[in-house]
């Protein structure tokens, strides 16, 4: 393989992982309380936390059978697409989200709705000339 035809590219976006973030406390009104000091207060639990997406353009293709799942170590229903690059082409780890017809949402507090996007990468397989992403659809 020496390389991803342009033709079979297509404009997508990804989110690359941030971290965990507190989720923040809210009133009745779904409204975001601050303490005195104009900090967002605490609900008590975590979630993920994502940088802003970025658009890319790349082939992307929907899940292969089999053969090719073994290879992965995976079975078919674990993953249900994937993207082909050229080696080290995109920054994509197995946290990060890909939006392919979806738009990215964002919640009062200004951070990225990981549930907006429409897959999460799950394995990332590196060959000497690409590296393959395997994609998993992500339950709205």
């Amino acid at each position: 393989m020496r390389g991803t035809a342009k033709k079979n590219k297509q404009a997508l976006k990804y989110a690359l992982y941030k971290g965990k973030e507190y989720i923040p406390q809210t009133d009745d009104n779904d409204e975001i309380v601050y303490d005195e000091t104009g900090m967002p207060m605490r609900a008590g639990g975590t979630r993920p936390s994502y940088y802003s997406p970025k658009e890319f353009f790349a082939n992307i293709a929907f899940a292969g059978g089999e053969a090719e799942a073994a290879a992965w170590g995976v079975s078919v229903g674990d993953y249900d697409s994937k993207i082909i690059g050229n080696r080290n082409e995109f920054p994509l780890t197995e946290t990060s989200l890909i939006f392919k017809d979806s738009k990215p949402k964002y919640r009062k507090d200004g951070s990225l709705d990981e549930k907006s996007g429409d897959f999460r990468v799950i394995k990332v397989q590196p060959s000497l000339s690409y590296t393959a992403y395997l994609l998993k659809r992500i339950e709205k």
